[in-house]
């Protein structure tokens, strides 16, 4: 999935338990979510409660009719990376960078994805921008009739056994998240035709686990890093 990183984004909020956090308005010294992004852009965050020492890391989604955040995915935190429970008190919002975003970025860097490539494929490629969020139920048996992945995060809601789920053609840089929740199958995930996924043969499937998830990073039309 691609997020928009914006410098000096950040908030206080006051908001209490697990879900969407209601901004309230820009600390010293720097801008507001509204100020920085659209409504609707998908964003990495972090949340910290500094006083009595909670933080939870995740992907979120901002709208600014009700000027909140969404807590879509928990990535880390101090409740050993689920959701936190955060008190009434005063606490501080802002953009941010994970962990996992900086690890690919350093893959891309280290020659999965020279510079000049990606400058390359967004000047010549119309660009094909993935809708943000959808669920999806296998169907098809490989990578001729399988079911795309067509989202920026694809939630596989059933995986039946025998099925197939490909992920579509798409612009180098770009990255697509997978999680399997189906409570008993795994997932047979399978390149763009010619392409492979890390070292596999080309158009070789590799198995998404039940219960566990997963983000690709496109490195061309031939190259898929887990």
């Amino acid at each position: 999935m691609s997020y928009i990183y914006k410098s000096r984004v950040r908030e206080t909020t006051t908001t209490a338990g697990t879900g969407t956090v209601a901004l309230g308005g820009a600390q010293y010294g720097y801008q507001t979510f509204g100020s920085a992004i659209p409504s609707g852009t998908s964003v990495e965050y972090t949340i910290e409660d500094a006083v009595n020492g909670l933080w939870e890391v995740g992907h979120g989604t901002y709208t600014s009719s009700s000027n909140t955040l969404s807590r879509d995915t928990v990535l880390e935190s101090s409740n050993g990376g689920q959701p936190v429970g955060f008190g009434s008190g005063i606490k501080s919002v802002w953009l941010d960078l994970s962990a996992a975003s900086l690890t690919s970025l350093t893959a891309l860097a280290n020659g999965a994805l020279p510079a000049s490539s990606l400058v390359s494929t967004l000047a010549t490629t119309q660009a094909r921008i993935l809708a943000p969020v959808g669920s999806l139920v296998g169907s098809g048996t490989g990578q001729s009739n399988g079911t795309s992945l067509s989202y920026q995060v694809n939630v596989l809601t059933s995986a039946p056994a025998g099925t197939a789920f490909v992920i579509p053609v798409s612009n180098a840089g770009q990255t697509i998240e997978i999680r399997n929740k189906d409570t008993a199958n795994a997932a047979s995930l399978y390149p763009p035709v010619g392409a492979r996924i890390d070292s596999n043969a080309i158009n070789a499937p590799v198995t998404l686990p039940s219960g566990s998830a997963v983000v690709l990073v496109v490195a061309s039309t031939t190259q898929i890093w887990s």
